[in-house]
């Protein structure tokens, strides 16, 4: 099971990511949503996209490109919409920089898909500290025609990240239910079948975990690497860090009655 072109690959995580935050706004409005419902979709959030890797992407999109520098080589596709002619002026002028373009291109795909067998925070440091070489007549196709890949890995991490956030915060939620406050650490969510020493896939270290006044948020750093105290919540743009937040019962909106299971 695998994407095997870098939009198709950013538009399954996209997708995947606007879920997990429709649970998280589902239970700011709703006080009691049932033991039974809320593990049965923590064990599909674990579960989700397991083994899935944005790897088989970057290998499709290597081998397309090298494909198309083909193409373009022998004279089947131009640099328009018209299929050029033998004397394409601007064909002929770039023919002579094809080969130095596909080692370009080449040489970017070998940089960067190590990085996807890393370690989740070795991975983000790598991709953090990766950076495209100047642009040039030689590589002038190769640099136009090369996808922003690693911001589609740092979305990668980020829904990583949001993923374990969002399981992590509905065991919380869990938690709540069966004792009436919302646990003193991450840890204390082992009964509701989350692992001890969960950890944030931007920076290696424990997962971020903060009560609060009005509920309490998980959270992950986000890939610039500093802790904003948890604030996960959108009011212009992205939020600065990535989490999961939970409100106590008196903040949340719609009453509903939830069947006994």
């Amino acid at each position: 099971d695998f994407e095997p072109m870098i939009l198709t690959y950013l538009i399954r995580v996209r997708a995947a990511t606007a879920s997990l935050k429709s649970i998280e706004q589902t239970l700011a409005w709703c006080p009691n949503a049932g033991d039974r419902s809320l593990a049965a979709v923590q064990n599909l959030i674990t579960k989700e996209d397991e083994g899935v890797s944005i790897k088989p992407a970057l290998r499709c999109e290597r081998a397309m490109m090298h494909h198309l520098f083909d193409l373009i080589d022998r004279g089947e596709v131009g640099l328009n919409d018209r299929k050029p002619d033998r004397w394409d002026f601007s064909i002929s002028l770039y023919r002579q920089h094809l080969p130095t373009n596909i080692a370009f291109i080449h040489e970017r795909y070998d940089e960067l898909l190590p990085m996807t067998d890393l370690p989740p925070a070795e991975k983000a440091a790598a991709i953090r500290n990766w950076r495209m070489p100047p642009r040039s007549q030689e590589n002038l196709f190769g640099y136009m025609l090369m996808p922003a890949v690693n911001l589609v890995m740092h979305s990668e991490i980020r829904y990583l990240a949001r993923r374990l956030c969002t399981a992590a915060g509905i065991a919380c939620e869990r938690y709540r239910l069966k004792h009436g406050k919302w646990p003193a650490k991450l840890d204390d969510l082992n009964e509701f079948g989350m692992p001890k020493n969960l950890i944030d896939p931007f920076d290696g270290q424990p997962l971020r975990y903060a009560l609060l006044d009005d509920g309490a948020v998980v959270y992950s750093i986000d890939e610039d690497g500093r802790d904003d105290s948890g604030d996960v919540v959108r009011r212009k743009g992205r939020p600065p860090d990535i989490g999961f937040r939970l409100w106590n019962v008196d903040k949340r909106r719609v009453e509903r009655e939830v069947p006994e299971e």
